[in-house]
């Protein structure tokens, strides 16, 4: 039997492969090649120079000189996105969706986005278990998590909906 710590590793490190076929991945997340470490100072000044061009002028991100660059990258990328579609595009304003988790209240972002729904369905799957009892990095936490984290993935889309369509209802 391959340990799942071993397959947890095997994964990352095609991830990380991956990730390392972008030009300059470590431009953000490392520091002279190294990964950071606890307690290093993480600092990202290019980031911090994009939100200030958008606190001085948020319609830049859709109609600016920031839409095109965005469009020029995403395109040199290989994806589809050009500065029409950012100029198109019209922002829609929506509560935010609810849940809970061992007496904490989780806000988070509503569909289309499946973020938040999948958040809140993986914080209601692990509410019923407990995961102290599991250990910290043993074989069953490590095989529990992705197997059913796969099944939320697999079945979600049958339940998710256009938040905008009638049938659409969501419960915490």
């Amino acid at each position: 039997m391959v340990s799942p710590l071993r397959t947890t590793t095997r994964r990352i490190s095609r991830k990380t492969s991956t990730w390392r076929s972008f030009p300059n991945p470590g431009v953000f997340f490392q520091r002279d090649g190294n990964y950071y470490q606890p307690g290093d100072l993480f600092k990202q000044p290019e980031l911090a120079r994009t939100l200030e061009r958008l606190a001085k002028d948020p319609d830049t991100f859709y109609h600016g000189a920031m839409a095109r660059e965005l469009a020029v990258a995403i395109q040199k990328g290989g994806g589809l996105v050009t500065a029409a579609d950012l100029a198109a595009y019209e922002v829609k304003e929506r509560e935010p969706i609810r849940g809970s988790y061992r007496g904490y209240d989780v806000i988070s972002a509503p569909p289309p986005s499946s973020g938040g729904v999948a958040l809140i369905e993986i914080l209601n799957i692990l509410e019923g278990f407990d995961l102290a009892k599991l250990g910290n990095r043993s074989a069953p936490r490590f095989t529990w998590k992705p197997k059913h984290f796969a099944v939320l993935f697999t079945i979600a889309p049958i339940f998710w909906a256009i938040p905008t369509s009638p049938k659409f209802q969501w419960h915490s």
